[in-house]
């Protein structure tokens, strides 16, 4: 069995291209990751992600592997953090205060994540991202 790796097929004419017996797979996740805060940025876990930067407490960029056709994408998250109260608590839960929220400043090549703890700027132990378009 041959295996065939290419970028881009264009026709000769400007026509369609039609390959016969391949289906393609279709996902709308386009990028994901998860990782430390608390300790060095540690990746535990990615697709389509090279790195994340960190830009100050509970700022952060996640930059891609393969670029985005544009910045119309969408970013969702959540973070595990440690409370008082319950332990460890999940975003998900607002009443004790871990917030996740997509920074606005997003390219084809990085966006831009903020996570909180009771309305400040905090680094959590397991942030989780995931872009889809």
């Amino acid at each position: 069995m041959s295996t065939l790796k290419v970028n881009r097929i264009e026709p000769r004419t400007g026509d369609s291209v039609e390959i016969v017996g391949f289906e393609a797979p279709t996902t709308p996740v386009k990028a994901w990751v998860n990782f430390d805060a608390k300790a060095d940025l540690t990746i535990r876990g990615s697709m389509n992600v090279s790195s994340v930067s960190d830009n100050g407490v509970g700022d952060y960029t996640v930059n891609f592997t393969t670029e985005m056709l544009d910045s119309n994408y969408a970013v969702s998250g959540l973070v595990t953090g440690w409370n008082t109260i319950t332990g460890y608590d999940f975003a998900t839960n607002p009443s004790y205060g871990c917030h996740f929220q997509p920074n606005p400043v997003q390219s084809s090549t990085s966006c831009g994540i903020a996570t909180s703890l009771n309305n400040s700027r905090s680094d959590f132990e397991v942030i989780s991202v995931l872009v889809v378009r």
